[in-house]
């Protein structure tokens, strides 16, 4: 595990030393709209479910929450089981320029962003749609690790995290659309 911590550290390191300092605020605005973005598109999603009485659309975010609250609660017992400290508490020469808390793996800014954007993928969102949410998505998980919040290894965990829960998720959603019809 150490050999695969040193990697971590130096991919991390370069993507800190190659970054471009001005965008450091940007990075900073796009990791400060991970939960809020992810929490007012299910708003969104449930006005427009209710105001069209769409039942199908109904039934997707019903998906959409299961996803997002499984992949949310993983990385929580995640982060209390493996107690990784930020790459800035470990090495000194990693700029923090957030304030995040003490553990760092997986990212939960990531998961959320991600949740969000492959739940809208597999639950067959407009994909005109679902283009933003994952450019969104990358954005945030680059600027996790611009930051110093977070080791790649922690944003790639989180990404694996949202993509299986997403896919399970909706595999039963399908499942379960097919026996209502």
């Amino acid at each position: 595990m150490d050999h695969i911590s040193h990697y971590d550290y130096l991919f991390l390191k370069m993507i800190q030393s190659n970054r471009i300092n001005f965008l450091d605020l940007l990075f900073f605005w796009i990791s400060s709209t991970a939960k809020f973005i992810s929490i007012a598109s299910l708003i969104i999603i449930g006005l427009l479910a209710g105001f069209r009485q769409q039942l199908n659309l109904k039934r997707k975010l019903y998906a959409l929450l299961v996803i997002f609250g499984t992949s949310s609660i993983i990385t929580l017992v995640l982060k209390r089981i493996v107690l990784r400290l930020r790459p800035s508490i470990v090495h000194h020469d990693i700029i923090e320029l957030s304030k995040p808390g003490l553990y760092s793996f997986p990212s939960g800014h990531t998961t959320v962003a991600f949740a969000l954007s492959f739940g809208m993928l597999f639950l067959g969102f407009k994909k005109s749609i679902i283009f933003p949410f994952f450019v969104w998505a990358f954005l945030t998980a680059y600027s996790r690790m611009v930051l110093g919040a977070h080791y790649p290894l922690d944003v790639l965990t989180a990404i694996i995290i949202s993509l299986t829960v997403s896919l399970f998720i909706a595999f039963f959603f399908r499942k379960w659309n097919q026996k209502t019809n």
